[in-house]
């Protein structure tokens, strides 16, 4: 086989550091699958497949090679892949070549623009991030240019909460971007590993980012992809936005390459942005800043779909759950502030990042946000269309616009909804020891939470509770039981747990305190549900 000798022959050439880097690095998966192809390897399905499962491992933090990814699957062996590397080293531009001036240590991950590598800066002896644009970004030519215009201007933010841009470049058609290299993690990264951040947390998170977002604001960019991948923290805990420069080559630019990065991410996206708007303002990074700090507090998606859905459907045609009944731990202001910040309609959003960072900051003093009333339901903004008049308006240009607004027979905003009414449910808790003794309740709702505070279902009066301490929820005839990071945990049977399913009979512990969780049917003495 040709590929084959030729192999043979540099292989013999190459110094073996070269070549032990080469083999670690894997910089272009499309020239890597090209090279199987055109070699009769494996078929090109099979590299589409297996490019597939690289992405898929890369959402969940895992950066597999697609070669091993082919080991694995039976198309290659190890001795071809050792031979597809080699050759990819003669002939990539990326892997074949150093960067001028820069020293490529470890490849970090792939994402839409291109390729980031951790890298040495030679000359400063430091280290820097280097994103490569991928192949089919750096063919367009008007992007490349305000890409390179862009970024040479992103160099010039100069703000602790802003990853800092250092150089940008070319050799031979390759495009590289540096920049600062945080020693840290991404919020993606610590949701993938912990589940959800503590509240307090993500809140000083969200309200450094709106100095970023502060900063960029008054120079008239807008972010347009705030997502908890693009928020890095350090091993001090200092919150760092990036991917700056690229709202900014968006905001400029209308080339097909532009409008592709500048889509966004579907689920933290604003709903006008989801829409298609291309003219956005602040807001839209309101809404997708909304729906990150969501995710963080919650450990959901703001809208999660089933599978074949699309979340871009989902998120402009379904209404947002507020994060409190996502996940009972969550503060009512926190949930109320997040819901504003990602109100359907951007004239319900606070007015500016400013706002949003005051709100964040009287939260964490433990006081109420200054600029949304607790708790907060934004109108809806856009009215069903079947319930709906058109109304044409004139413009002092001559120009039309045409109005959806509500029909008269439609209730006013002001009318006060109808209560729901709770239908106990077949079981129930009956305090055993501690001061709530011979205490039964029953249960009257999907989720109930129990703890100190008089906002809780159930409310105990026992010190060793957590203000919010457990959580019951009931589901198709089920029942089932999750501790809510109390300081003293919770115990089913004697077995600690963070999560379990209940059983009438089981007994709920916590410290000195004993319940025991039963079936019940509305009986005397039962306390009614509240």
């Amino acid at each position: 086989m040709k590929l084959c000798l030729e192999l043979t022959r540099a292989d013999s050439e190459t110094p073996n550091r070269d070549r032990n880097e080469t083999l670690k690095l894997e910089d272009d998966p499309q020239l890597f699958g090209q090279l199987v192809v055109r070699n009769k390897l494996a078929t090109p399905e099979q590299v589409e497949e297996c490019i597939g499962i690289q992405r898929k491992l890369e959402e969940k933090g895992q950066l597999d090679r697609l070669g091993d990814i082919m080991v694995s699957k039976g198309y290659l062996t190890d001795n071809q892949l050792r031979l597809v590397l080699q050759a990819q080293q003669r002939i990539s531009p990326i892997t074949g070549q150093r960067i001028p001036g820069y020293e490529i240590l470890a490849r970090l991950g792939q994402g839409t623009l291109g390729t980031v590598y951790k890298a040495r800066q030679i000359s400063m002896d430091r280290v820097v991030a280097i994103k490569v644009l991928a192949q089919h970004y750096s063919r367009n030519e008007e992007f490349v240019q305000q890409f390179i215009q862009q970024a040479r201007a992103a160099a010039q933010f100069s703000h602790p909460n802003i990853v800092r841009a250092i150089d940008v470049g070319n050799i031979r058609n390759l495009y590289y971007f540096v920049m600062e290299f945080v020693d840290g993690i991404s919020a993606e990264e610590r949701l993938r590993k912990e589940g959800l951040l503590p509240e307090r947390e993500a809140l000083e998170m969200a309200a450094q980012v709106c100095r970023a977002l502060h900063q960029a604001h008054s120079q008239g960019i807008i972010h347009r992809n705030i997502r908890p991948s693009n928020i890095l923290v350090n091993s001090s805990g200092l919150a760092k936005l990036s991917d700056l420069g690229l709202g900014m080559v968006q905001s400029n630019s209308s080339s097909p390459a532009s409008t592709e990065i500048g889509s966004g991410t579907s689920g933290y996206i604003s709903i006008e942005q989801a829409r298609g708007q291309v003219v956005l303002d602040a807001r839209s990074d309101i809404y997708s800043l909304g729906a990150t700090l969501y995710h963080l507090v919650t450990g959901h998606h703001p809208f999660e779909t089933a599978p074949g859905q699309s979340k871009k459907a989902v998120q402009t045609a379904e209404p947002l759950v507020p994060p409190e009944e996502r996940h009972p731990k969550v503060q009512r202001s926190t949930s109320a502030v997040i819901q504003r910040m990602m109100a359907r309609d951007p004239d319900h959003r606070h007015a500016s990042v400013k706002e949003v960072e005051e709100d964040l900051q009287c939260i964490l003093q433990n006081k109420a946000p200054v600029h949304t009333p607790v708790p907060f339901r934004p109108p809806a903004s856009s009215p069903a269309r079947g319930n709906t008049d058109r109304k044409v308006v004139r413009g002092e240009s001559g120009g039309s616009t045409i109005l959806f607004v509500p029909k008269r027979e439609s209730r006013p905003e002001t009318a006060a909804a109808p209560k729901t009414q709770k239908t106990p449910l077949p079981a129930g808790l009956t305090f055993i020891t501690g001061n709530d003794k011979p205490r039964k309740v029953q249960l009257a709702q999907p989720v109930t939470v129990v703890g100190r505070l008089p906002e809780c279902d159930i409310q105990v009066a026992e010190s060793w509770f957590s203000r919010k301490h457990f959580v019951i929820y009931a589901r198709d005839g089920r029942f089932e039981i999750e501790d809510l990071h109390s300081t003293n945990g919770t115990k089913v049977n004697g077995k600690e747990i963070s999560k379990s399913m209940l059983q009438f009979g089981d007994q709920i512990t916590v410290y000195s305190t004993l319940i025991l969780f039963e079936r019940m049917s509305g009986q005397q003495g039962v306390e009614p549900p509240a």
